[in-house]
């Protein structure tokens, strides 16, 4: 039976709208990249992304900075489309034309209160129009969650001015930048912009050092605090930007005023986390 078949390729999915808060980020499978490529599987996702989004508009962020929800593949499946059938059954009829096994693996839903914070997302690579009420396609895709403060009173007029001037990229430019490089460089934490710079303790070997007393040479191993190399680094306010790699992803933040609250990346066939009853939330 074509349901009992592996599903190994298919499409990420990805839409936000920073006017209404809201964000999508969703997995569909198949079994070839050949119907993954199909117009016909294109709209699948499309239309999943479009039913989670209606329902997102029956949520509410209820005082916090924003919530996010993880869907199950079978509540994924019960949503109802715009033509009132339910995902489970149009990707059924879908099996049907498509001649594959298809599998709605996992969305998460995401709300903010867009008076505390923002929202971008990014699919790579992206195979639809770049306006944001339309669903973003690829192989990988992330979203952000970001807050950004007043310019310092301190801030010298004629520096502003200049700055404008030279073209300088709005949030909105960086926190898409931001979700490029989360799927890039595929950070593990965001980190605590009030820290110091990076550092590890790793174990070390001394050259043998000879004991004056006449007990033999010392090359017991000791504890050495060493800067974490760029390339291991997990936490993503410490990564080289992906854009920009001679600063850091908390330069570009600091420069810009700029804080991450919160990020999500999905890879086409990564690990899935438990599917919570409940919401996330963040206050």
């Amino acid at each position: 039976m074509l349901q009992d078949r592996v599903v190994s390729q298919g499409l990420i999915g990805v839409r936000y709208s920073p006017e209404d808060g809201t964000a999508v980020l969703l997995e569909v499978n198949c079994e070839t990249d050949f119907v993954a490529r199909n117009a016909k599987f294109h709209e699948l996702v499309n239309t999943v992304a479009e039913a989670c989004s209606r329902e997102l508009q029956l949520k509410a962020v209820d005082g916090a900075s924003y919530h996010k929800w993880s869907i199950t593949p079978e509540l994924l499946a019960s949503f109802k489309s715009s033509h009132d059938k339910t995902l489970g059954d149009l990707t059924a009829l879908s099996i049907g034309t498509l001649g594959e096994n298809i599998v709605l693996r996992r969305a998460l839903l995401v709300k903010i209160n867009s008076k505390e914070c923002k929202i971008s997302g990014y699919a790579h690579a992206s195979d639809s129009l770049p306006t944001s009420k339309c669903c973003y396609l690829g192989r990988y895709g992330a979203l952000v969650i970001y807050r950004q403060s007043p310019p310092s009173s301190k801030t010298n007029t004629a520096t502003e001015q200049v700055a404008e001037q030279a073209g300088l990229l709005s949030s909105e430019d960086i926190g898409r930048q931001l979700c490029q490089h989360i799927v890039g460089m595929n950070p593990e934490s965001i980190g605590k912009m009030d820290d110091d710079v990076p550092e590890v303790i790793v174990p070390v070997r001394k050259e043998a050092v000879v004991d004056t007393r006449g007990e033999g040479e010392n090359d017991e191993p000791v504890e050495e605090v060493v800067p974490v190399a760029a390339d291991d680094e997990s936490r993503l306010i410490y990564q080289e930007f992906l854009t920009e790699p001679t600063m850091t992803v908390r330069d570009v933040l600091e420069q810009n005023n700029m804080e991450v609250l919160d990020f999500v990346r999905f890879e086409l066939g990564g690990k899935t986390q438990e599917a919570e009853a409940t919401d996330s939330e963040r206050g």
